[in-house]
C-alpha cells in the first residue's frame, strides 16, 4: 500500500505541475464572472440565506465600495473578453493544428510505440518479469545490469497484439535480444523523421518533448554499442551496466506516457519454446528463405540462419524444399555475379548436403546437376567432376528433362537444343525457369570476388 501510496502521490504532483496554469485561469474567470454578477443592474438577488443574499448585492453607488467593484468589474470584462478571443484566436486553431498534426505522424508514433513495446517485453521475457507494467518496481530490474553479457534466451514464440487484443498474429524470433539494438536505431530514424516534417511545428509542446525525451533515452543509446556476439566490447562496460535498470525504468515511464495519445497500440506477448517447436520453427525458417534475404543479408546472418540445416533429417519433400533454396541463392547470384559472388560458396555447401540424400534416383539426379551448376559457376573444377553428368546422359532411360540438364553442364550445347525442342511447351517454359537454363542460354561468369569458404555452423 505504502509503494501505490507513493505512486498516486506522485502522479498528482505531475498533474498539478502541469495544469497548475489552468487551474488559475478558471479561478480568474469565476472570479471575474463574480465581480460582473455582482456589480450588475439586474436588481435584488433572491436567495434563501439572507447572508449569501447580501455578498451578491451591488454597493450603493457614490461609495468607496462601489467605485471599487467598478474597477473590479472593469478588470473582469476585459479579462473575459481577452480569454475569448485567446480561446477563439489561439487556443483553438492551435489545437486544431496539433490535432492535424498528430492525425498525420499517427503511423509514426505507432510505430515508436510497437518498437519500444518490443524493447520493453523482450527485457522484461528475458529476466523473466510477469509483473503488470504499471506496477514494476526498480528492484524488480535488478537482472538487467547482466542482461547483455550473460543472456541464454535466443528464440521465443511471439503473439501480436493491437489495442490489446491478440490478433492472431505469431511469429517465431531467433536471438531476440539482438532485434532491440535493430529497434533502438528505427525510434530514433522515426523520431528524426518527423521532427523533420513540415508539420513539426504544429506538433504540441508536451509530445514534442517526450519525443525528445525517448530520442535521448540512455537505455537505446546503451543498446546501440549491443552486439551478441562480442559483449564485452561495449564501451564503458563498468558504467553502462550500473544504470541498465534506471534508464530501462524510464524508458517504461515514456512509453506509458505516449499511451495516452490517440493511435493504435501495437505490443507483443512472448512465450517461451519447447525444444521440440524451436527446432520445427528453424527448420520451417530455412525453407522460407528468398532471394531478397540473400541479396540483403550478410554473411553472417545467412550463417546464423542456415546453421540448423545440418540437423535435417531429409525426406523427399524436405529435399525438394531445400533444393527450392538453392536455386533461389543461384537466382540471387546470377542478378549480379560481381555483387552477389560470395553466394556461390553458401550455395555449394547447400548443393553438398543435399548430394548426401540417399533417396529417389530422381532426387540423386536434381542434387548431382544442382552441384555440377554451382562449380560451372564457380569455375573451380576438373574434367572429372562431370563424369556424372556425362552417365546421365549416356542413360537413355533418364527423364529428358535431366538429360538436357547434364547436356547443359558439359557444355554440348548442340545436343541440348536438339532435345530442348522435343520438350513440350509447357516443358520449356518450366525449363526457361530454372537456373541451369542460364549457362546456356546467357552464361554467367565466375563471381569476379575473393570465394571464401563458408561453413555451415555445428550442430547445436
Amino acid at each position: 500500500m505504502g509503494n501505490k501510496a507513493k505512486k498516486i502521490r506522485t502522479i498528482l504532483i505531475e498533474a498539478l505541475k502541469k495544469t497548475w496554469i489552468s487551474f488559475l485561469l478558471i479561478i480568474l474567470l469565476l472570479a471575474s464572472i463574480f465581480c460582473i454578477i455582482k456589480f450588475s443592474k439586474i436588481g435584488v438577488w433572491e436567495l434563501e440565506w439572507e447572508e449569501l443574499e447580501k455578498i451578491f448585492l451591488c454597493p450603493p453607488k457614490k461609495t468607496d465600495a462601489y467605485e471599487a467593484w467598478s474597477i473590479l468589474n472593469n478588470l473582469s470584462l476585459a479579462y473575459i473578453s481577452s480569454l475569448l478571443f485567446y480561446v477563439i484566436v489561439e487556443f483553438i486553431p492551435t489545437k486544431m493544428k496539433e490535432k492535424k498534426a498528430l492525425t498525420i505522424i499517427s503511423n509514426k508514433v505507432m510505430k515508436i510505440y510497437g518498437e519500444m513495446s518490443y524493447i520493453i517485453r523482450v527485457v522484461l521475457f528475458e529476466i523473466g518479469v510477469e509483473k503488470d507494467i504499471d506496477n514494476i518496481e526498480i528492484s524488480d530490474l535488478s537482472d538487467i545490469t547482466t542482461l547483455f553479457f550473460d543472456s541464454t534466451t535466443k528464440y521465443a514464440d511471439i503473439t501480436h497484439m493491437r489495442n490489446g487484443e491478440n490478433t492472431n498474429s505469431k511469429e517465431f524470433s531467433y536471438n531476440v535480444l539482438d532485434k532491440c539494438k535493430d529497434c533502438g536505431m528505427r525510434i530514433e530514424q522515426t523520431i528524426d523523421e518527423i521532427f523533420n516534417m513540415q508539420i513539426a511545428g504544429n506538433i504540441s509542446d508536451e509530445l514534442v518533448n517526450l519525443l525528445s525525451e525517448i530520442r535521448q533515452s540512455r537505455f537505446l543509446h546503451l543498446i546501440s554499442f549491443f552486439d551478441h556476439d562480442n559483449t564485452r566490447n561495449i564501451p564503458g562496460v563498468e558504467s553502462i551496466v550500473l544504470d541498465f535498470d534506471k534508464s530501462f525504468l524510464e524508458l517504461i515511464q515514456q512509453w506509458n506516457k505516449l499511451k495516452k495519445y490517440k493511435f493504435e497500440l501495437l505490443d507483443y506477448h512472448f512465450e517461451k519454446m519447447t525444444e521440440e517447436d524451436i527446432n520445427k520453427e528453424r527448420e520451417s525458417m530455412i525453407y522460407m528463405l528468398g532471394r531478397a534475404f540473400f541479396m540483403r543479408a550478410s554473411i553472417e546472418k545467412i550463417q546464423n540462419s542456415l546453421s540448423y540445416m545440418p540437423n535435417i533429417q531429409l525426406d523427399e519433400t524436405k529435399f525438394h524444399k531445400l533444393n527450392g533454396v538453392l536455386m533461389e541463392v543461384l537466382v540471387a547470384y546470377d542478378v549480379d555475379n560481381k555483387k552477389y559472388g560470395y553466394l556461390l560458396p553458401i550455395a555449394k555447401s547447400i548443393a553438398e548436403y543435399l548430394c548426401k540424400y540417399d533417396g529417389s534416383e530422381q532426387c540423386r539426379d536434381i542434387a548431382c546437376l544442382n552441384y555440377l551448376q554451382v562449380l560451372r559457376r564457380m569455375g573451380t573444377y576438373s574434367k572429372k567432376s562431370f563424369s556424372p553428368a556425362k552417365d546421365i546422359i549416356a542413360d537413355q532411360n533418364k527423364e529428358a528433362i535431366y538429360r538436357l540438364g547434364a547436356l547443359i553442364i558439359v557444355r554440348n550445347f548442340q545436343e541440348a537444343q536438339k532435345l530442348f525442342f522435343d520438350l513440350e511447351d509447357s516443358l520449356q517454359e518450366q525449363v526457361r525457369s530454372f537456373p541451369i537454363y542460364r549457362l546456356w542460354d546467357n552464361p554467367p561468369l565466375p563471381a569476379i570476388v575473393e570465394q571464401s569458404s563458408f561453413t555451415i555452423l555445428k550442430k547445436e
